[in-house]
């Protein structure tokens, strides 16, 4: 580690806020531009630097670097970018499964009009539905709807809202999470 980095370090350690405001400047345009390389959202990255800023202050007694303080940031920087592409891939997956077997359901049980078992099946399943939703948190219940009714894309719902797009994934995630265990018997 170079002398004027080891200086910044030990005064950061130390509490010192001008030297944390001094590596901050420095390092966070560099950052962003590399975690672009990973994420096209900006309103992610913006989330994802301010907590890993937000995690080295706070943990700043702990650090035991060994390296330049540059990579062991880009190396921070790197892992929650990866962290962030496995989260965003699952939550993918797992809203086209959600909205695959509600069209399979929609599918499987609508087209027999003359068989009153699917429209029973088909009430008990949006009793369950909309029983969900009324229990969500105003937010959240808010965000859910203008995703599936409305239609708006998740940056569309967070601009409007005045949210992070990331905030708006979360509602839209455990929305769908507590949907799925509650529909588990439907499948």
């Amino acid at each position: 580690m170079k002398p004027e980095e080891s200086i910044l370090l030990k005064k950061i350690q130390k509490g010192d806020i001008k030297a944390f405001e001094i590596l901050y400047k420095d390092y966070h345009p560099r950052m962003f531009g590399y975690a672009k390389r990973f994420i096209a959202d900006p309103e992610v990255i913006k989330d994802i630097l301010q907590e890993l800023f937000s995690d080295f202050w706070n943990r700043k007694e702990e650090w035991s670097i060994e390296i330049s303080i540059r990579s062991f940031l880009f190396r921070m920087l790197h892992n929650r970018c990866i962290d962030q592409l496995r989260k965003q891939a699952i939550h993918d997956n797992f809203a086209s499964l959600s909205s695959l077997r509600l069209s399979e359901i929609k599918y499987r049980y609508f087209d027999f009009e003359e068989d009153p078992f699917p429209s029973i099946f088909m009430a008990e399943i949006n009793e369950i539905v909309e029983k969900v939703i009324d229990n969500l948190s105003p937010q959240t219940k808010e965000i859910f709807q203008m995703s599936r009714n409305k239609g708006l894309k998740n940056s569309e719902i967070a601009e409007e809202m005045n949210l992070s797009v990331r905030t708006v994934e979360k509602h839209i995630y455990q929305t769908l999470k507590i949907l799925k265990t509650r529909l588990a018997d439907y499948k």
